[in-house]
């Protein structure tokens, strides 16, 4: 039999944050500095070895010690040690060690999805063993009860499908500044994805007053096409500036799947 902790959902939470955090820090003390080489006389420490030693730490950290602040340091530890190793992915993938490889930005970008999807299983497991989301509930209720909030759902994302699909016209259009150079099949396969993601949004904020529970589905499935298929090609574009836009995507998902639940709850409950 399985056992679930009731509260790995919130450690897991930490440990994703904690190993987007690593990266977006790593990325732009490097940027700043210039990319500097930690060692001399052809030694050179990689960051990744730092990583390791963050996750070795988390892992002595879990077996020795057995209460919740422990649990999170070592969720944090943990979470920064994967960003660090996983940061420096396109050095082992190449036969150049080439840390620009702009493949392996999307690669982490799969596997960073691929972590949050294994996340909101294990969170889903245990939320039934734990109030702790009660306030977090009330706050949502509360905002639905809000009189413009259906106009502010069509609005947002009408606005959200606009800057999706502009922003990819001038990518095709070339007019777009990146330092990365794309193919063409990248390109309109980038825009073809924004196109299908913008039009099941449009299409259920055409619904939504209506058929509001179709139009959360939409809506759902509107940000899945973004961040399955539209910000794998973005981060290609942008290597890890992208992974904003995935955080906003994400934090979204969260929200709408959360307005979608408790909008069927009250609907059951009367």
């Amino acid at each position: 039999m399985i056992i679930y902790r009731k509260d790995a959902g919130a450690y897991l939470e930490t440990l994703f944050v904690s190993a987007i955090a690593s990266i977006l820090v790593t990325r732009f003390y490097l940027q700043l500095t210039n990319y500097p080489r930690l060692g001399m006389h052809g030694w050179h420490i990689a960051h990744m070895l730092w990583g390791g030693l963050f996750l070795l730490a988390a892992n002595i950290i879990l077996i020795a010690m057995h209460n919740p602040r422990a649990t999170r340091i070592a969720a944090i530890l943990g979470g920064a040690g994967f960003g660090l190793f996983i940061d420096e992915l396109g050095k082992y993938i190449t036969n150049d060690n080439n840390y620009f490889f702009a493949p392996a930005t999307s690669i982490i970008y799969v596997i960073f999805v691929l972590l949050f999807l294994v996340i909101r299983f294990f969170a889903h497991k245990t939320e039934h063993l734990t109030d702790k989301d009660a306030p977090f509930k009330s706050l949502i209720q509360s905002v639905m009860k809000f009189r413009g909030f259906g106009t502010s759902v069509i609005l947002f994302f009408i606005g959200i499908s606009l800057f999706t699909l502009v922003r990819s016209l001038l990518f095709l259009s070339g007019r777009a500044t990146s330092p990365y150079q794309l193919d063409d099949i990248s390109d309109i396969m980038q825009f073809g994805s924004s196109l299908l993601s913008s039009t099941l949004a449009v299409c259920g904020a055409l619904v939504f007053f209506k058929f509001r529970k179709f139009g959360y589905r939409l809506f759902r499935l509107s940000l899945l096409t973004s961040i399955f298929l539209t910000e794998v090609f973005d981060f290609y574009n942008h290597q890890l500036d992208a992974l904003f836009i995935l955080v906003f995507y994400l934090i979204t998902l969260v929200l709408v799947n959360a307005f979608s639940d408790r909008a069927n709850a009250s609907k059951a409950e009367k």
